[in-house]
This record gives C-alpha cells, structure tokens and sequence, in this order.
C-alpha cells in the first residue's frame, strides 16, 4: 500500500473526505488500476455527498478491476443506495456476503438496505445473521432495534438499544436510535436529549441532525399530530403507502358522489372534504413552514441543511405572497387577492417537494416543473388584473391540472424511487 493510499484510510477512518479524496485522486494518478483507490475515492466522494454518480462510477471501476474483493462490492452498493437504487444496491451487497460470509459490516450494510426499502423481517433476520458472526457489532444491533421497533415490537427493540449502549456507550448512533424512540413515544424533549448526545459524539450523523430537527418540529403541537402520521406511514413498504394515498383520494371522490344523491348530507361531507382537504396540504408543507419557524431559533438554523435553509427561503416568499396578497383583499375588497394568495398557498406544495428526491436529475426535472407552475400562477394574476377572462380561466385550470398531477406523480415517482 502506498503511502499516499495509507494516509487516505486514516483520513476516511477520521472522516476527513476532502482530504482523502485529495490523496487517493493523487495515486491513483500513479496506479489507475488500483481498485481499492478507487472504492475508496467512491467512499470518500459520498462522504462529501457530492455527486453521487461520479461515487457509483469510480465504485463500479473498483468492482470490474477486482470482482473479488468483497469490499469493492460493499463500497458500490452503498454508493447506489445513496443513489436510491435500492434493487442493485441489494445485489451488491449480497455479492460481498457471498464473497466473505463471515463479515458483520457486509450483513449490516444488506440489513440498512432492507431498513431504507422497509422490509422489517428480512432486515430483522439479516442483522442477526451478522450477530451471529460478531456479537459485539453495534451497527447490527442497531440496525436489529430499527427492525424490531417498525415491526412493532417497541420494547423488544429498547432492551436491544440497552444491550448497545453496554457494548459502546459512545455510540453516536444508539444514541440517535434511543432518540427516535423517544419521537415514537412522544417524548419530544427526551428525544432531543440522546440526539444532542449523538451529535456530539458524531457532529456528521445526519440520521441524528434529521432526529433533532424533527425533535424541535415536535415542540409545535400541530405538527407534533402530524409527525404521528409521518412516523405510521414511513413503516410501510412504499407500495402501501401509495395505496394509502389512493385510498384517501378515493374515499374523497366517494363522499362526493354521496352527497350528489342525497344533499341533506352535505353539512356532514363538507366539513369531512375540507379537513381531508387541509390533511392533505399540510402533509406536503407541514415540515417546511415548521422549519421556516426554526430559523428563527438559535439551534433550530444550526440544524438545518444547507438545502434546507434554501428551500425556507422559496417558503417564506411563498408564504409572504400570500400574507400580503391576503391583506390586499381585505383592504380593496377584490378578488385578484384571494385568488393569488390561494396560489401562492399552492405553491407551496411543490416548492415543499422539491429537494424530497435523492436523484439528481429528478430534481431538476422537479425544479423546473415548480418554475412552469410559477409562470403559470403569475400569468393568471397579471391577466386577472388586467380582467382578460379569456386568457386568466383556462390559466388557472392549467394549474390546478399542474398541481393535481405534482401531488400524484410526486408520491408516484418517490414510492418507485425507493423501490428502485
């Protein structure tokens, strides 16, 4: 091993990855063949979370220099799950079993996969498998509490969490796990506790910076209703959850037709199509208006991503449009407020999906989609003002099909996105 390669392991062992991709992309200047470089150079890519593509391309270049080298196919399908390519990411990692069966990391990274795809049993099953060959690995154990509580065994899951906090009591990530818990029992405060510790052993852990924000959404009773919903719905396979959102969407349609047929009904449908109608809404922009609010709380903005602090700026002008739009109303009493306020309120449903996709591509296609909706909702206010009914009625049926098929395509594209 060269040297430049021995001090990349150590950088990546102390997750330093600018630095030990600096080294590895300078030996493999000297030996482009060298397919641990380039697993490596993968590893420390993701690290960085920069371009996931380039990762899974030095990755499979690792992979075809040295098939059978159990930790080339590891570094690859982590890569591609990061990727959310969930399918081929499986295989890899159970080509790395084949290869080593007798390793723990190479079960707990086929486990994580099983987790982020929630297949509870199997994911269950394969951690204790890689217990089986180390009894002392606290990734597995983790990853077995993590199965066991979504399976509904929540106390099956705490003594296992105990048993890991025994095993490494500066476990950054048991103690994100307990975290979570804590958030499913609705133990906000405590939760926030065992994520600050997480983070503080682990400032990088994003799984306990994603916890702590949910941790201080909860504080904010309405939400902390809705995280109920979000923490139910994230244990089922993406295909049920799909189901859920279509059985909604029909019961709706359902309530309607009723009461087509007997009008005496409709002061007990109406209130039930309009609650279903603000569920709705607020499933897609309940975390972002919480965190818009979070940025005005000291740790609150210390937690938020990058993106996310992005994504609260589109937010707070979406939600300034429409206060202001709103006020418009009241003081003229004229309908061009209500009307662009009621779109600016829409937009923030896709504005709230935009960074929801792990790939890329998808969201840019998303982006540009929000800007076409933007456009859209602009050229219905301008044409309304200036009472061009011809052009500013079919504009708004343009985005109200936009919208109806964002919320659709939208759920559809990120349930096959995790099983992909």
């Amino acid at each position: 091993m060269s040297d430049s390669i021995h001090r990349a392991v150590v950088l990546l062992s102390q997750q330093r990855y600018d630095l030990a991709e600096r080294e590895l992309r300078g030996a493999l200047a000297e030996d482009p063949d060298n397919a641990l470089a380039h697993a490596w150079l993968a590893q420390a890519l993701i690290g960085q979370g920069k371009s996931i593509s380039e990762a899974v391309g030095e990755a499979r270049t690792a992979v075809h220099l040295a098939p059978d080298i159990a930790a080339t196919h590891f570094v690859l399908s982590l890569a591609l799950e990061k990727q959310g390519k969930l399918r081929d990411a499986e295989a890899a990692a159970q080509e790395a079993i084949r290869l080593e069966p007798a390793d723990a990391d190479f079960h707990a990274r086929l486990a994580a996969i099983y987790i982020d795809a929630c297949r509870w049993q199997e994911a269950l099953d394969v951690a204790q498998r890689g217990l089986e060959a180390d009894p002392t690995h606290v990734l597995c154990v983790n990853l077995r509490a993590i199965a066991l509580r979504n399976l509904g065994r929540p106390d099956a899951a705490g003594i296992v969490l105990e048993s890991a906090l025994a095993l490494d009591p500066e476990s950054a990530l048991t103690h994100a796990n307990r975290g979570w818990q804590e958030l499913e029992r609705g133990n906000p405060t405590e939760a926030a506790t065992h994520f600050r510790e997480a983070l503080r052993l682990d400032p990088e852990l994003e799984w306990a910076r994603a916890g702590i924000l949910e941790a201080l959404r909860a504080r904010n009773l309405p939400y902390r209703l809705m995280l109920r919903y979000f923490l139910w719905m994230s244990k089922l396979p993406p295909n049920v959850r799909w189901a859920v959102v279509v059985g909604g969407f029909v019961m709706a349609k359902v309530l309607d037709a009723i009461g087509q047929e007997n009008p005496s009904l409709l002061p007990i449908i109406m209130p039930l199509r309009f609650l279903y109608g603000v569920f709705v809404y607020f499933t897609w922009t309940a975390k972002p208006l919480v965190n818009l609010l979070l940025r005005l709380d000291p740790l609150g903005r210390a937690v938020l991503t990058p993106q996310q602090l992005r994504m609260t700026n589109a937010v707070a002008a979406c939600v300034g449009i429409t206060v202001l739009a709103l006020a418009e109303a009241l003081i003229f009493q004229e309908p061009i407020g209500l009307i662009t306020a009621l779109l600016s309120a829409l937009m923030l449903i896709p504005v709230s999906g935009l960074f929801s996709a792990r790939d890329e591509r998808i969201r840019q296609g998303v982006g540009i989609y929000c800007t076409v909706m933007a456009a859209v909702a602009v050229f219905v206010t301008v044409t309304l003002a200036l009472d061009i009914e011809a052009l500013w009625g079919p504009a708004l049926m343009i985005f109200v099909y936009m919208l109806a098929a964002y919320v659709w395509l939208g759920n559809l594209i990120l349930s096959r996105e995790k099983r992909d």
